[in-house]
């Protein structure tokens, strides 16, 4: 499971999950997360509905959601730059090893 804080598409093998009864979905995602532990990939609604949770009252939920969601923004953006960083380091080390381009330390 992954809590995404962003639109996205939806693939053939991805299964929205989405809080009911208007809590937020990153409480009932943490509350839920660690449940179901997969070796490999499957649907595991069946074995994530048998469970039973401990559900805190909505002003908590809510309160929660709220504390994390900068962190969960933060969590984002640094994999959003981890990304690119691969992209461009990918793009350049080839050419760098081939000679295509020079390495020179920054000008004072």
């Amino acid at each position: 499971m992954q809590l995404l804080i962003e639109p996205f598409s939806v693939g053939p093998n991805v299964v929205p999950f989405v809080a009911s009864q208007d809590m937020p979905t990153a409480y009932v995602f943490y509350a839920v997360n660690s449940l179901v532990h997969t070796q490999e990939y499957k649907r595991h609604w069946i074995p994530l509905s048998a469970k039973e949770v401990v559900v805190a009252d909505r002003m908590t939920a809510k309160r929660f959601s709220s504390l994390i969601r900068p962190m969960l923004v933060t969590q984002e953006t640094h994999r959003k730059a981890i990304r690119n960083l691969r992209r461009t380091r990918d793009l350049l080390l080839p050419r760098l090893l081939s000679g295509q381009i020079e390495a020179r330390p920054p000008e004072p």
